[in-house]
């Protein structure tokens, strides 16, 4: 009890990325003009499985919470469980109460799914900062930066891109938008982290911040 309660602001942060998270995802699904890698995964999933995308999410997330479990397990917490599980039920309900379908109209269809990017960037990036465990896809991008000593933005590129494949072949949906968020999600992603960092709100990520300011600025 006194371990949550001392650790309030980290499960808030978590939750709040989470649920961003989940409302970043929805809106690319709905927008219909390229979804990013992890969601064209988790379609393809889906579309092999025959199931909700949302469900096919928390496959495709099972499937990489077990390397990490095996080969990255300092980096499990509640954050790890919480993100496999809740993300994909979020999407399942934002899909369902958003007051809005597909539109018709080109330039807002970008709109949606470009915002959908920076938001999906904003909920992993809190997540990630609320230090309660990596999820499972930033866990594996973990490990290998940790592994391979490059940055996170990089390791996050290649990653995305053995996923977009992956889901492209499985059958997910992909357009012009899932090739840019190849390139963008990872280095958005670093951004907000170190903003967030600069905030301080969480004092153990003090000498952490100050670390990813020289790396950041190197």
């Amino acid at each position: 009890m006194n371990y949550i309660k001392n650790n309030y602001i980290n499960w808030i942060i978590l939750l709040l990325g989470i649920t961003i998270l989940g409302l970043g995802n929805s809106l690319i699904v709905i927008a219909n003009c390229g979804s990013d890698s992890i969601t064209i995964f988790g379609q393809g999933i889906a579309n092999t499985l025959s199931i909700k995308y949302g469900y096919g999410y928390i496959v495709a997330n099972l499937f990489f919470f077990i390397i990490v479990l095996i080969f990255h397990r300092k980096k499990i917490g509640i954050g790890t469980v919480a993100s496999a599980f809740l993300t994909g039920l979020l999407v399942n309900l934002y899909m369902e109460i958003l007051p809005f379908s597909t539109p018709d109209n080109i330039i807002l269809k970008y709109t949606i799914s470009l915002s959908g990017i920076v938001v999906v960037a904003i909920g992993v990036a809190l997540y990630m900062y609320s230090n309660t465990g990596l999820g499972s896809f930033e866990g594996v991008v973990d490990l290998l930066t940790t592994k391979t000593k490059l940055r996170f933005w990089i390791i996050k590129i290649c990653f995305d891109l053995i996923l977009f494949i992956s889901g492209i072949l499985l059958g997910g949906t992909f357009g012009p938008v899932s090739i840019l968020s190849v390139f963008t999600l990872g280095p958005l992603i670093d951004l907000f982290r170190f903003l967030l960092k600069k905030t301080n709100i969480i004092k153990e990520h003090k000498e952490e911040n100050k670390l990813e300011t020289e790396d950041l600025l190197s």
